[in-house]
C-alpha cells in the first residue's frame, strides 16, 4: 500500500511539473511565468483594482462591466475576487492568474484519476489521467484563469460523482456552471434529465426530481434578473457573427464536415497540437474498433451518458446558434476519446502484462518538444517589458490608442495597469460598452486615424475620444501585413483593407511618419520599432 501511495505521489509531481511547463513556456521556448498570459487573460486585467481602486476610473470596459453586474456575476465575483485577492498578497497579478489556472489543472487531473480508480485499476487511473491531461492541455481550457478552467473543474466534479452514482449530488452543481461557465449546462442539465432513465434501480427518482426542480428554480433566479436584457444586448451581435475560423477559410455551420471537426470536435478553437492529438485519438480508437470489434464500445455507462447528453443539448441549440452549440461538446468530445483510448488500450496492454502507463512516456515527450511551437497561445511579452514599464510611468487615467489586434496594446492593462481604447481581444466586453453600432464605429474610426494621411484626420480622433497616446507599431505598416490582409477573409482583417485600401499605394501615412520624427520613447527591434507618441504633441503641431 505505501508502495502504491508512493508511485501515486511520484505520478502527481510529474504531472504537476508538466502542467507549470506548459503555462509557462512560451512560443519561443522561452520558460517565463510572469510575462507569458494566456490571450484570454487580457480581460481578467480589471482584478488588479482590489489593490489598487484609482486605476482604470475612465475605463469604458470596466464601466460596462459595473453597469451589466447581475447576480450571477457578483457570486462569480466574490468567490474568484477572494482567490485573487489572496494570492495578490503574495504574487504579482500575472502570476496569480498562472497559479490559479495550474491548481484548476490539476485538481481537475486527479478528479479524472479518481475516476479512473473507482472504475478499473490504479494502471488504467495513471494512464486516463495521464491523457486527458496532454489533452486538455493542448486546448485552450486551462489557461489564463478563464471561464472555461472552472467549467472543466466542475465537470470533473460532476463526471466523478455520476460514476459513483452520487445522484444527489448531481443537481447542486447546476448553480455552480450557471455562475462559472453556463455554456456547459445544457449537458449537464440534460444528464440529470437522463439519469433517472438510465439508472433506474439505483436512483431514488422522486427525491432526485424534486432536488433537481429546486437548483433549476435557483438556476431561474440567477439567471433572470433586471440586468438579463444588457446580457441578451451583448450576446446577440457575438452570436450571430460567426467567429470560427480554421486557417484562411471560414468555417460553414451548414456543411456537414464542418459541423463534425469545427463544431463538435472544434479544432478551429484551440492549437494545431490539439489537432493532431484529436487525429491521433481517431485513429487509435479506429484501430482498436477494428481490433476488439463489439468489445471496443464496453465503456461505463457513465461515459456513453456524457456523450449522449451533449449530443442531445447539441442538436437542441445548433439551428439556434451553431457557436453556443459547439460549446456542448467542448469537455465532452476530448473526454470521450480519452476514456475510449485508455479503457481499450489498458484492456490491451494488460492482457499481455505491460504497465498502460508506458504509452505516456512517448506522449509527454512529444507534448515537451511540440507545445512551445504549435501547442500553445502563451506568448513571450517579456521582450514588450521597456514598453509597459514606461506606460505605468505615466499618470493613472492615461487613455491609450494603437493597432486593435496588437498583441502589445492588447495587454497594455494587464502589464501596465493603463486603460486602452479598443482591442479585438476584448470585443465581447466592448460590445457591451458601446453597442453593435458605436462598437463598430470606433473600430473604423481607430483604423482611420492610424493610416490617416493628414494630421487633421488625427487630431479629430485624439478630440472625439480624449486619446493621450498613440502605440504606433512598424510592423503594421509593412508589405507583409498589406499582403496578409489583402489575402484574409477576417472579418476585422477586410475591414481594415477597405478602409486603407486607397491609402496603401500612396504610402503615405502621418501617424508612422510622425512618431519616427517626434516619439516620446522607442523600443527599436528587428521584428519591427513600436513607438510611443503623445497625442499633445499632434495638437500642438
Amino acid at each position: 500500500m505505501l508502495i502504491k501511495r508512493k508511485r501515486e505521489i511520484i505520478y502527481l509531481v510529474i504531472l504537476i511539473i508538466l502542467s507549470v511547463y506548459a503555462h509557462c513556456f512560451t512560443n519561443s521556448f522561452t520558460f517565463e511565468p510572469v510575462y507569458s498570459p494566456f490571450s484570454d487573460a487580457s480581460e481578467l486585467y480589471s482584478v488588479q483594482i482590489l489593490f489598487d481602486s484609482t486605476i482604470f476610473k475612465n475605463d469604458p470596459a470596466l464601466i460596462a462591466i459595473i453597469n451589466s453586474i447581475n447576480v450571477t456575476s457578483k457570486i462569480k465575483g466574490y468567490i474568484c475576487n477572494a482567490m485573487f485577492y489572496f494570492l495578490m498578497y503574495f504574487f504579482s497579478f500575472p502570476l496569480v492568474i498562472q497559479i490559479v489556472s495550474i491548481v484548476l489543472c490539476i485538481f481537475s487531473t486527479i478528479l479524472i484519476y479518481k475516476i479512473g480508480v473507482y472504475l478499473y485499476s490504479r494502471d488504467y487511473a495513471c494512464l486516463s489521467a495521464g491523457l486527458f491531461l496532454l489533452f486538455f492541455l493542448s486546448m485552450a481550457t486551462f489557461y489564463g484563469g478563464q471561464d472555461r478552467c472552472f467549467g472543466a473543474f466542475i465537470f470533473c466534479i460532476f463526471l466523478l460523482f455520476l460514476v459513483k452514482e452520487k445522484f444527489i449530488f448531481l443537481p447542486f452543481l447546476l448553480p455552480l456552471v450557471i455562475i462559472f461557465y453556463n455554456s456547459f449546462f445544457f449537458v449537464m442539465f440534460t444528464i440529470c434529465l437522463l439519469a433517472p432513465f438510465v439508472y433506474k434501480k439505483n436512483i431514488r427518482v422522486k427525491q432526485f426530481l424534486l432536488i433537481l426542480a429546486i437548483n433549476i428554480f435557483i438556476c431561474f433566479l440567477l439567471i433572470f434578473t433586471d440586468r438579463l436584457q444588457n446580457m441578451i444586448m451583448m450576446s446577440l451581435p457575438l452570436l450571430k457573427s460567426y467567429k470560427y475560423y480554421w486557417y484562411n477559410n471560414i468555417v460553414n455551420p451548414f456543411n456537414p464536415l464542418h459541423i463534425l471537426l469545427y463544431f463538435i470536435l472544434n479544432l478551429n478553437e484551440h492549437s494545431k497540437l490539439y489537432s493532431y492529438l484529436t487525429y491521433f485519438f481517431i485513429a487509435i480508437s479506429l484501430l482498436i474498433i477494428a481490433f476488439r470489434g463489439r468489445k471496443a464500445f464496453c465503456l461505463y455507462k457513465a461515459i456513453w451518458l456524457m456523450l449522449l447528453g451533449s449530443s442531445i443539448s447539441f442538436l437542441i441549440t445548433y439551428p439556434i446558434n451553431p457557436v453556443l452549440a459547439s460549446k456542448q461538446f467542448v469537455f465532452s468530445a476530448p473526454l470521450f476519446l480519452v476514456f475510449f483510448v485508455s479503457t481499450n488500450i489498458s484492456g490491451i496492454l494488460i492482457k499481455y502484462k505491460i504497465k498502460p502507463i508506458i504509452l505516456l512516456v512517448p506522449l509527454m515527450s512529444i507534448f515537451v518538444v511540440l507545445h512551445p511551437i504549435i501547442g500553445n497561445q502563451i506568448r513571450d511579452f517579456r521582450k514588450y517589458k521597456p514598453v509597459y514599464d514606461y506606460l505605468e510611468c505615466l499618470p493613472k487615467d492615461t487613455f491609450i490608442a494603437g493597432y486593435p489586434n496588437s498583441f502589445v496594446v492588447d495587454k497594455i492593462p494587464f502589464f501596465s495597469k493603463r486603460s486602452i481604447f479598443f482591442s479585438d481581444n476584448m470585443d465581447d466586453i466592448l460590445y457591451l460598452a458601446y453597442g453593435t453600432e458605436d462598437f463598430k464605429a470606433r473600430r473604423q474610426n481607430l483604423i482611420s486615424a492610424l493610416y490617416a494621411g493628414s494630421i487633421d484626420e488625427v487630431k479629430f480622433f485624439i478630440t472625439k475620444y480624449k486619446i493621450d497616446y498613440f502605440i504606433i507599431e512598424t510592423s503594421y505598416y509593412e508589405n507583409a501585413f498589406y499582403d496578409h490582409i489583402k489575402s484574409s477573409v477576417i472579418p476585422y482583417d477586410m475591414l481594415t483593407r477597405s478602409i486603407i485600401k486607397a491609402k496603401i499605394d500612396k504610402n503615405i501615412f502621418f501617424l508612422l511618419e510622425f512618431a519616427r520624427k517626434y516619439h516620446d520613447f522607442a523600443l527599436r527591434r528587428n521584428d519591427g520599432d513600436i513607438f510611443i507618441v503623445s497625442s499633445m504633441r499632434i495638437l500642438f503641431q
